[in-house]
């Protein structure tokens, strides 16, 4: 891969607890096609790898003809398979440079520190933000691995044993109590929000 190609995101797909696929959305929506020509029937989670948030998948496609069957409601309010779609957004912006404009809030002393430098705000902060993509140093890294597996956990183990405990050490990092605590979850949820949360404890 250049470095001007974008990767492409990734997503993580589980079935009834355990992993199916991994790849962009595309490899998502064949793997699920694929099995359920053979198992109907069965609980989909699809998870965004670089949040943590669970991703409702539409499976409008032109590779198959036949309907997926509805998944059960999950337990604790967890989402279900299939969803109606979300309504589009209007983009606001410069559109000819690909900005987007949405709503930041600082506290005072933040807004001080950027009215002092030479350039605007907004363009402090892109600079901010191309500094911590080009050298790969982000002082957010831990708090981001923490928040992504606590989302993870939240929808997919939130009825796991020692979860509540388990979220805890994750935001304390401590790395030891926390494998503990998922060790006797199901495998392969229990290795995925591994995966996600390391950078935490690595970071500490």
């Amino acid at each position: 891969m250049t470095k001007t190609e974008k990767p492409s995101q990734s997503y993580t797909l589980f079935r009834n607890n355990t992993l199916v696929a991994n790849g962009d959305m595309a490899d998502i929506k064949a793997s699920i096609l694929a099995v359920n020509e053979r198992f109907p029937e069965g609980t989909y989670l699809c998870f965004n790898d670089l949040t943590g948030e669970y991703v409702d998948v539409d499976f409008h496609t032109e590779k198959s003809t036949k309907p997926l069957k509805k998944q059960t409601e999950l337990k604790r309010g967890r989402p279900s398979f299939l969803k109606a779609p979300r309504a589009k957004t209007k983009k606001t912006g410069r559109p000819s440079l690909g900005v987007v404009a949405r709503e930041v809030t600082l506290l005072p002393r933040h807004w001080k520190w950027l009215n002092s430098q030479s350039s605007s705000a907004s363009s402090a902060l892109r600079e901010l933000i191309d500094e911590t993509i080009r050298t790969g140093r982000n002082p957010l890294e831990a708090r981001n691995a923490m928040a992504r597996a606590d989302k993870f956990m939240s929808t997919a183990l939130g009825d796991q044993p020692g979860y509540e405990e388990a979220s805890r050490a994750l935001y304390r990092a401590d790395k030891e109590t926390f494998y503990k605590l998922t060790e006797a979850w199901p495998n392969d949820l229990k290795n995925y929000v591994k995966q996600l949360s390391n950078p935490a404890f690595d970071a500490g």
